[in-house]
């Protein structure tokens, strides 16, 4: 569905980043084609080609030459600080020593 005021290549990433984050599309799952993308949405090859680019540079999928687009596998970045500012560790250590020994 249209939404208005956004341009079409933002609803078309919006569509397909939902769909990856949701795990709809699975990692290492092929997209679409531009041409795909093209008769689905009925929109010209350069809004197709700027949705692609828009999931890639945001880092959801990578694209090969003759190949097509699929989709990366997503890392959740977990911090766990909330005794990084704590006074009972040692002054000796720094915050990025203590997050590092904690994840391995």
């Amino acid at each position: 569905m249209p939404r208005w005021g956004e341009p079409l290549y933002q609803q078309i990433a919006g569509d397909y980043r939902v769909k990856i984050l949701d795990g709809v599309l699975a990692p290492g799952e092929k997209l679409p084609s531009e041409t795909e993308l093209m008769a689905e949405y009925d929109v010209s090859r350069v809004v197709a080609r700027r949705a692609i680019d828009v999931l890639r540079n945001e880092g959801l999928i990578v694209s090969h030459s003759g190949k097509g687009s699929f989709v990366k596998e997503v890392h959740r970045i977990v911090r766990d600080s909330s005794t990084r500012y704590s006074r009972q560790k040692a002054a000796s250590t720094s915050p990025f020593k203590s997050d590092a020994t904690k994840s391995g």
